[in-house]
């Protein structure tokens, strides 16, 4: 089977997406007072991205306790989506950077 579901894998698609969307309401407004507002954007985009990840990555932990490991979605483990979630922040992050040169 291509599409694995089990268990609570789809919670990393929404702790990913909740960082970000925490990163841009919380860190926008800070960050915008001090660079221009695509960028402050971005940036603020990318260390939600990063925060989501980390929570990612501390439910893996939490879940595999036991040793199960099988919590996947769309055949992609909690593990992957963290991976592509901190791959994504660093090149928001580098992106933003890259605004202001």
């Amino acid at each position: 089977m291509f599409v694995t579901w089990s268990g609570v894998g789809f919670l990393s698609v929404f702790f990913l997406v909740g960082g970000m969307a925490a990163g841009s309401f919380g860190l926008r407004p800070w960050l915008a007072e001090g660079m221009p507002f695509q960028e402050a954007v971005y940036l603020a985009n990318a260390f939600g991205l990063m925060l989501g990840a980390l929570v990612n990555v501390g439910a893996w932990k939490l879940l595999t306790r036991g040793g199960d490991d099988d919590h996947s979605f769309l055949g992609i483990g909690m593990r992957g989506w963290s991976m592509i979630g901190l791959l994504g922040a660093g090149a928001m992050a580098v992106y933003a950077m890259s605004l202001s040169a």
